[in-house]
């Protein structure tokens, strides 16, 4: 006869049900992007953020306190992603050279993330534990010298510090000390300045544009569009030969006798290619491979 409670024993082999787990992260990163529309998924694939669908690393069979603040902190990262951040805003206000991108695209995780880590400190707790992992991963604690140290993910500390006050976990080792001084020299003012526009994405990134022209990495926001027109009003602004006029007026002539739809084609095509810029959607911050993302947990290359 089976002693008392023989049949509450878990089976050889079977390890504790994690699908409560799962469901309440699931609920928690939903709440926090306050849409029950996205979906949660669980997978042994690298985390990722596409669209409405997130993809958080599979529990162990018995997951430790640190693997749930991981996961927790990754849930909790782009669940305020997709309830902070504007791609259309952030992809009008990016900068155009590829290591300037890097720090404005880590910035602006910086931001969303510290604005949870401000209203909650559990979720601070989740993410400080995220980051920890990150860094610990991408060996920070081995890097001596600033050429080897991501000045983006430099910067990003030291926002993250400035936002929260949170110092970078040890794990961070050398890195953000190694670029700090050459940071706050360049662009100390402006960290003074971003957490009064941490609620409003555009008006951060303005801050980070001139950060960036600081540090000499891109141009402030509005230099390349005032460059532009410059080089347009000079062209305009060039004597023409009489050879040039000749050719312009049979071209107007011509122009006249083209059909209305094919001026109103031409117009739609200028229009749209306008908004290129523009309409990138959330959607195209797709899993792997894309750049305009930054994945939380994840390191990216220089």
């Amino acid at each position: 006869m089976a002693g008392r409670g023989d049949n509450t024993r878990a089976k050889p082999g079977v390890g504790p049900d994690v699908e409560p787990l799962r469901r309440a992260i699931t609920g928690c990163v939903r709440a926090v992007a306050g849409s029950p529309d996205v979906e949660v998924v669980f997978a042994n694939e690298r985390p990722g953020l596409a669209g409405e669908r997130v993809r958080l690393p599979e529990l162990s069979k018995k997951p430790t306190a640190h693997e749930l603040a991981v996961t927790r902190g990754l849930g909790d990262s782009m669940a305020l992603r997709l309830a902070c951040h504007d791609q259309k805003v952030h992809a009008t206000m990016a900068p155009q050279g590829a290591d300037a991108r890097l720090v404005f695209d880590a910035v602006e995780q910086a931001r969303v993330e510290s604005i949870g880590a401000l209203r909650m400190s559990g979720m601070a707790d989740n993410m400080n534990a995220m980051h920890a992992e990150k860094y610990a991963k991408a060996n920070f604690s081995g890097i001596n010298r600033q050429e080897d140290a991501p000045i983006q993910e430099a910067v990003a500390m030291l926002v993250r510090e400035k936002l929260t006050g949170e110092k970078p976990p040890e794990s961070a080792g050398k890195v953000l000390d190694l670029w700090r001084p050459f940071i706050e020299q360049k662009a100390g003012a402006d960290l003074d300045n971003l957490l009064s526009a941490i609620n409003d994405q555009q008006a951060f990134a303005r801050v980070i544009r001139h950060m960036l022209s600081a540090m000499e990495m891109a141009e402030d926001v509005g230099d390349d569009t005032e460059e532009s027109e410059d080089e347009s009003s000079t062209d305009e602004d060039q004597p023409r030969s009489n050879e040039e006029d000749q050719e312009s007026a049979e071209e107007e002539a011509g122009s006249e006798q083209a059909p209305a739809e094919e001026s109103e084609a031409s117009q739609e095509q200028m229009d749209d290619g306008e908004m290129d810029g523009a309409e990138i959607s959330d959607d195209d911050m797709t899993e792997e491979g894309e750049d305009d993302s930054e994945t939380p947990g994840e390191m990216r290359s220089r």
